[in-house]
Protein backbone atom coordinates (compact mmCIF):
# COMPACT_ATOMS: atom_id res chain seq x y z
CA UNK A 1 0.00 0.00 0.00
CA UNK A 2 1.00 3.31 -1.06
CA UNK A 3 1.10 6.57 1.09
CA UNK A 4 0.51 10.30 -0.68
CA UNK A 5 3.94 10.20 -0.63
CA UNK A 6 4.82 7.50 -2.65
CA UNK A 7 6.59 5.78 -0.01
CA UNK A 8 4.86 2.24 1.24
CA UNK A 9 3.68 1.86 4.46
CA UNK A 10 5.56 -1.19 5.55
CA UNK A 11 8.73 1.14 5.81
CA UNK A 12 7.00 2.73 8.61
CA UNK A 13 8.50 1.15 12.17
CA UNK A 14 6.50 1.22 15.16
CA UNK A 15 7.49 2.72 18.35
CA UNK A 16 8.55 1.04 21.33
CA UNK A 17 6.14 0.27 23.89
CA UNK A 18 7.32 0.07 27.41
CA UNK A 19 4.75 -1.78 29.91
CA UNK A 20 4.37 -0.65 33.10
CA UNK A 21 4.09 -3.63 34.96
CA UNK A 22 3.61 -3.18 38.69
CA UNK A 23 0.34 -0.41 37.65
CA UNK A 24 -1.15 -2.76 35.49
CA UNK A 25 -0.85 -5.43 38.15
CA UNK A 26 -2.46 -3.71 40.83
CA UNK A 27 -5.48 -2.75 38.77
CA UNK A 28 -6.10 -5.81 36.86
CA UNK A 29 -5.83 -7.05 40.76
CA UNK A 30 -7.94 -4.58 42.31
CA UNK A 31 -10.70 -4.57 39.70
CA UNK A 32 -10.76 -8.57 40.54
CA UNK A 33 -10.80 -8.01 44.32
CA UNK A 34 -13.46 -5.97 43.65
CA UNK A 35 -15.55 -8.13 41.41
CA UNK A 36 -15.06 -10.98 43.32
CA UNK A 37 -15.96 -9.50 46.44
CA UNK A 38 -18.85 -8.58 44.70
CA UNK A 39 -20.47 -11.80 44.17
CA UNK A 40 -19.20 -13.57 47.06
CA UNK A 41 -21.29 -10.93 49.32
CA UNK A 42 -23.96 -10.09 46.64
CA UNK A 43 -26.40 -12.47 49.43
CA UNK A 44 -24.34 -13.07 52.41
CA UNK A 45 -23.39 -10.28 55.25
CA UNK A 46 -20.08 -10.03 56.79
CA UNK A 47 -17.27 -8.02 57.64
CA UNK A 48 -17.24 -4.05 56.04
CA UNK A 49 -16.75 -5.35 52.44
CA UNK A 50 -13.75 -2.14 52.81
CA UNK A 51 -12.13 -3.93 55.39
CA UNK A 52 -12.43 -7.38 53.11
CA UNK A 53 -10.97 -5.98 50.45
CA UNK A 54 -8.22 -4.10 51.12
CA UNK A 55 -6.40 -7.38 53.30
CA UNK A 56 -6.75 -9.37 49.92
CA UNK A 57 -5.31 -6.54 47.81
CA UNK A 58 -2.33 -5.98 50.19
CA UNK A 59 -1.86 -10.11 50.53
CA UNK A 60 -2.00 -10.64 46.76
CA UNK A 61 0.29 -7.72 46.03
CA UNK A 62 2.70 -8.94 49.16
CA UNK A 63 2.87 -12.10 47.48
CA UNK A 64 3.56 -10.68 43.80
CA UNK A 65 6.45 -8.93 45.32
CA UNK A 66 8.12 -11.65 46.95
CA UNK A 67 8.37 -13.36 42.96
CA UNK A 68 9.04 -10.55 40.90
CA UNK A 69 11.73 -7.50 40.97
CA UNK A 70 9.79 -4.43 39.64
CA UNK A 71 13.26 -2.55 39.66
CA UNK A 72 14.02 1.14 41.53
CA UNK A 73 10.50 2.61 41.72
CA UNK A 74 12.41 5.99 40.24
Amino acid sequence: MKSKTGSTMSKLRPSPITIRVYPLLVRAIEEGCARGLNRALKYNSGPPYEDVRDAIEEAVLTELCELLDFGDPS
